[in-house]
């Protein structure tokens, strides 16, 4: 939710001829310490930016006292860096510290409460714990609409906040509702090329996607990127953020050739502007493993998730969903080469991640069940054929290596049922299976054979022999 900008070294020599010129104490280098502790810290140089924060709590309690707004202020955006860091008890504790005192000088309804309440319920998105987060959100949006009206931009900052959360938590309709009313906002206030309107077209365009509503995500993504090109320039980080999610879409398109240029370019401006263990730097590793693998490139997809999988761990957990989610690609991929007792550790972690993050009726817990039941699935195929005496001469019991496109056996059977014009309904009723999970096999079946329709579906399995 925040961009990485460029730090001007000339910003550090600025701040010590300040000391030098008006004193350590100063209010006035506070407000600059506070100022460079901002670049430093949405670049990624953590470290850096907790000492200028904690420099300037230090100036700032000296100059107006340990409950001052002022002081608020500070805490919560050194919380900001605890919690980039990774540190997430440290965050909680000055974020709540933050809030106690804006309700307690200001007011508990106060916007400036809001405010530190929407902060609050950013940590615990970072932490994973949406359900959380969106308590938090909600009593900061009653507050903005309270003080401020329903169409003040702080409204909108928190109904975008709100939307990603609900999408995060697989409640697309309310997620929608939310991201469409903050971009209705920001458009009838803000010129349509601004950073504001396209960090909401991207928020939207990342809900479309989880859908798989592919067509709508698309010019979202589009828009975006084209605005963040004229704004920021294309060699900029925030702009290979937005290339990494088209990448990625046009991955789950099948548009395999269309992704790879947009790959490259995202993983080379990464890597000149961010660090190689950076948080943000496992997304683009995680993106481009999945178009390795769409691609057969096993190897390649292998390296990059192991990478991706050790910053996640380090830098957010082991319980935290976007590490479930690398473990789930891990697993998958291992599954893919029929490495069957590699996969299914990783595929239960992810499995127990979802579960206890979401819940069981999630898309991302119910796609996660399925994998992990195609894998037994597997294995017992695996167990019978390598145990069957065949006669001398007989064909070999067919495996998961003889279907095309690595696809499983229950793919194999979803994929013949879709070619002979049953819907995902008819197709659940003769499988004894939730219409969801029907369509999460049917996402993985066009992810493996590279189109994103039921005619080119239908077609490839008339290719191969499987209709």
């Amino acid at each position: 939710m925040s961009h990485i900008v460029p730090h001007n070294q000339q910003d550090d020599t600025d701040v010590e001829t300040l000391f030098a010129t008006l004193g350590p104490v100063d209010t006035r280098t506070g407000e600059t310490l506070n100022h460079l502790a901002w670049l430093h810290h949405l670049q990624g140089h953590e470290a850096q930016a907790e000492s200028l924060f904690q420099r300037t709590l230090a100036i700032a309690e000296q100059a107006y006292g340990p409950e001052d707004p002022k002081v608020a202020e500070i805490l919560s955006n050194l919380g900001n860096v605890y919690s980039e860091e990774g540190r997430y008890d440290e965050a909680e504790q000055v974020m709540q510290q933050s809030v106690m005192i804006y309700q307690h000088v200001l007011g508990p309804q106060h916007p400036e409460t809001g405010l530190a309440l929407n902060n609050l319920a950013m940590l615990f998105f970072y932490r994973g714990r949406y359900h959380k987060t969106a308590l938090y959100f909600e009593q900061a949006l009653t507050i903005q609409e309270q003080n401020l009206g329903p169409d003040h931009p702080q409204t909108a900052l928190v109904c975008d906040n709100l939307g990603i959360t609900y999408s995060k938590m697989g409640e697309f309709e309310k997620g929608e509702n939310a991201l469409r009313r903050a971009l209705a906002i920001y458009e009838r206030m803000l010129n349509p090329d601004t950073m504001t309107i396209a960090m909401v077209q991207i928020h939207l365009g990342q809900l479309y996607r989880d859908r798989t509503d592919y067509e709508r995500a698309e010019p979202f993504f589009q828009h975006a990127l084209t605005a963040h090109e004229k704004a920021l320039g294309t060699q900029n980080v925030n702009t290979a953020s937005v290339m990494r999610d088209l990448a990625d879409l046009y991955t789950l398109q099948g548009r395999l050739e269309e992704a790879w240029p947009l790959f490259q370019r995202t993983l080379a401006i990464y890597e000149q502007n961010v660090e190689p263990d950076h948080l943000h730097m496992a997304k683009v590793l995680n993106g481009f493993a999945r178009y390795y693998v769409a691609r057969g490139q096993y190897d390649q997809a292998e390296s990059l998730l192991q990478r991706a999988l050790a910053i996640r761990e380090k830098e957010l957990g082991s319980e935290h969903p976007e590490t479930g989610v690398t473990l789930d690609d891990l697993g998958l991929l291992y599954c893919n080469q029929n490495r069957y007792e590699q996969a299914e550790p990783l595929l239960q972690r992810a499995l127990a991640i979802f579960e206890k993050t979401f819940g069981p009726k999630h898309p991302r817990t119910i796609a996660a069940h399925t994998r992990y039941a195609d894998l037994l699935e597997q294995k017992q195929l695996a167990a019978t054929a390598s145990q069957a005496t065949l006669p001398e001469g007989a064909p070999a019991q067919i495996s998961q290596k003889a279907f095309p496109a690595r696809l499983t056996a229950r793919e194999v059977e979803v994929l013949r049922m879709v070619a002979q014009g049953l819907t995902n309904l008819q197709i659940a009723e003769q499988l004894v299976l939730s219409e969801k999970t029907v369509i999460n096999h049917l996402t993985h079946i066009f992810n493996k054979i590279g189109c994103d329709n039921r005619a080119a579906a239908t077609a490839f399995a008339i290719r191969h022999g499987l209709a």
